[in-house]
C-alpha cells in the first residue's frame, strides 16, 4: 500500500562524502536552502502546511556522522515545529503533495547562503549547534591568532611552516599553533569556536568559520596555479560581520604523485611579511569590531 505525505515534504537523502568540510558546506547549503526557499516554493507550486521532514531509515546508517548531527540539530532548531518521519525503503510506495528537496553547491561560486534574511539563518543554525552539541563558547579579551599549515596532508602544505610560525610570534602576541585537523567534527567546531583569525593554507576545513566569533578574520593562502584558487571566493563569508584576506603564492612545487592539483607551498620572506602585516591589521579590526559590538 502506498504511504500519502500530506502538505510540503522536506526531504533529507543520506550523504556519505568523506570530506567535513564539504559535508559542513553542503549540509549548510542544503538545509538553508530549503528555509529560505519555502515561501517561494509556496508561493510558485501552492506547497500547502503541514510541513513535514522525512528521511530514509538508513539515513544514519549511510550518511556521514557530522552530517547526520547536523540534520538533527537543523530540524531541533529551525524546524523545530515540524515533524521528523523516517521512511522505510522496502515498505511500499511513497506519494507526496508537494516535495522539496536538499542539495549541494560545492561545485558553484557563491554558496547561495548570502543573500536577504538568510544570514539570519546562518547565524540561527550556528548559535543552535552550539546550543543542542553543548560547546561552550568562551569570551576573551586577547584577540587570538591561530595558524594551520596543513602539515599532515599530502597536499598544499606549506613546507617551511615551522620558519613562517617563528617569525609571525615574534611580531603577533596570542599565537596557537593548529598541529592536526583529524580531529571529531565536534572538537573541530569547539576549535574555531575560539579562534578570531585564522591564518591558514586554503582547504575545506575553513568551511569551519561558520563556528568563528562574529568579528572574526580569515587569512587565506592559496596557490595561484590551483583550479580553486581560493575556498572563501567560492563560497563567501557566511556571517555578515567576517572579513576575508587572501595572499596567492606563485611559486608552488606541485605534488604530481595522483593529483595534479596538490600543490605544497614555500612561503618566500615578502610573502611572510605580507602575510604578517594582514595579521597586525586584522588584530586591530577585530578589537574595533567588538568595540563596536559593545
Amino acid at each position: 500500500p502506498a504511504t500519502v505525505y500530506e502538505g510540503t515534504v522536506i526531504y533529507l537523502a543520506s550523504y556519505a562524502q568523506p570530506n567535513v568540510g564539504h559535508a559542513l558546506h553542503d549540509a549548510l547549503y542544503g538545509f538553508v536552502s530549503v528555509t529560505a526557499s519555502l515561501r517561494e516554493v509556496a508561493a510558485a507550486f501552492g506547497a500547502q502546511p503541514p510541513y513535514v521532514v522525512v528521511v530514509e531509515d538508513d539515513f544514519f546508517r549511510n550518511s556521514l556522522p557530522y552530517y547526520s548531527v547536523l540534520a538533527m540539530v537543523h530540524h531541533m532548531s529551525v524546524f523545530r515545529d515540524v515533524p521528523m518521519v523516517f521512511r522505510h525503503r522496502d515498505r511500499g510506495m511513497s506519494c507526496f503533495r508537494s516535495l522539496v528537496f536538499t542539495g549541494a553547491d560545492r561545485e558553484l561560486h557563491g554558496s547561495g547562503v548570502k543573500g536577504g534574511g538568510v544570514v539570519d539563518v546562518v547565524a540561527r543554525f550556528r548559535q543552535s549547534v552550539f546550543t543542542h552539541l553543548n560547546i561552550d563558547v568562551a569570551k576573551r579579551d586577547a584577540v587570538r591568532v591561530y595558524m594551520y599549515g596543513r602539515v599532515e596532508v599530502y597536499r598544499r602544505s606549506v613546507r617551511n611552516f615551522g620558519d613562517f610560525v617563528s617569525k609571525v610570534v615574534e611580531r603577533v602576541p596570542n599565537v596557537v599553533v593548529i598541529p592536526s585537523m583529524n580531529l571529531h567534527p565536534l572538537e573541530q567546531a569547539q576549535l574555531f569556536s575560539d579562534i578570531d583569525i585564522l591564518l591558514t593554507v586554503q582547504g575545506a576545513h575553513m568551511q569551519n568559520s561558520i563556528f568563528m566569533p562574529p568579528c572574526a578574520s580569515i587569512i587565506e593562502v592559496s596557490p595561484c596555479l590551483s583550479r580553486r584558487t581560493s575556498f572563501l571566493k567560492r563560497y563567501g563569508c557566511l556571517l555578515p560581520l567576517h572579513h576575508h584576506v587572501q595572499q596567492e603564492v606563485c611559486f608552488p612545487s606541485l605534488n604530481i604523485g595522483g593529483d595534479k592539483y596538490g600543490q605544497n607551498l614555500t612561503l618566500c620572506d615578502h610573502h611572510i611579511a605580507q602575510l604578517i602585516d594582514y595579521t597586525l591589521r586584522e588584530v586591530q579590526r577585530v578589537k574595533d569590531c567588538r568595540a563596536r559590538l559593545h
